[in-house]
């Protein structure tokens, strides 16, 4: 009995597939196709909105990803409008003379010495997916080759990654291992204040890469580092100035996004 079950299903199916070839979609199938001694194309009109339905409640896939690719999916994005940080976030060595939100869509962070440690380190404060990518946008970054702009990840005070960028467009992507600094170097060329800076740092299993970017569309890799057991948490971001005495820029940021990777 099951077996005849099975023959006629495929039966149906295939029916209802030569019929979708022949007339088009099933909404372009005549109702008299499926109703009456039509019920071969009713279950198979059947099937077919079944499939419908179950797709129209998919994860919206991130910005940018192609359809034929692996999707990723967004898991946390803030763009920093309203006046209070999200739960979501801590603020690290906090300065209140010298952060904000403007024009209820930026975070300003006002650079500072790093001879008073860096001020305003936001920190994430949720667990990361296993396979992720952090994008932070920035919009007026820093001017001069004194300040700086950091994404990091850090397993404690020895151990972690720093993605860094500096207005004379030095960029580059540190792995820390027992205290111990391994550099990669790169070069992005000055960027003008009124331009958009993308920093993106990957996890892919134990490979870390890190890439910036101009529209968040086209990417260019700063280089990868193996961590076999970095296991970060809590990814940060801040700005702040080499020097005791440079003049102070208000660096803006316009949202941080962290997506889960396939």
């Amino acid at each position: 009995m099951p077996i005849k079950m099975k023959r006629r299903a495929s039966t149906r199916l295939s029916r209802f597939f030569a019929a979708v070839r022949d007339h088009g979609s099933p909404d372009s199938l005549s109702d008299t196709r499926c109703t009456g001694s039509t019920t071969t194309l009713l279950a198979g009109g059947c099937i077919w909105l079944l499939v419908m339905a179950g797709t129209a409640g998919a994860e919206t896939p991130a910005a940018g990803a192609g359809m034929g690719a692996a999707q990723e999916t967004v898991v946390f994005r803030d763009d920093f409008t309203g006046t209070t940080l999200r739960p979501e976030w801590q603020l690290l060595n906090e300065d209140a003379d010298r952060w904000t939100f403007i024009d209820n869509d930026y975070l300003l962070f006002i650079t500072t010495s790093t001879g008073q440690g860096r001020k305003n380190t936001l920190r994430y404060e949720e667990d990361l997916p296993e396979n992720y990518a952090i994008v932070l946008k920035v919009v007026h970054p820093p001017a001069s080759g004194d300040q700086d702009l950091q994404l990091e990840v850090w397993r404690d005070g020895k151990n972690g990654l720093v993605l860094w960028w500096t207005g004379s467009g030095a960029i580059g992507f540190d792995k820390h291992l027992r205290g111990e600094r391994n550099r990669i170097e790169a070069d992005t060329g000055r960027i003008a204040r009124d331009k958009p800076l993308y920093l993106r740092l990957k996890k892919q299993g134990i490979e870390y890469t890190a890439s910036w970017s101009l529209d968040g569309t086209s990417w260019s890799n700063v280089g990868t580092h193996l961590f076999l057991n970095l296991n970060g948490r809590e990814p940060s971001f801040s700005t702040a100035n080499f020097r005791y005495s440079p003049p102070e820029v208000g660096v803006r940021f316009d949202f941080v996004e962290i997506r889960r990777l396939p």
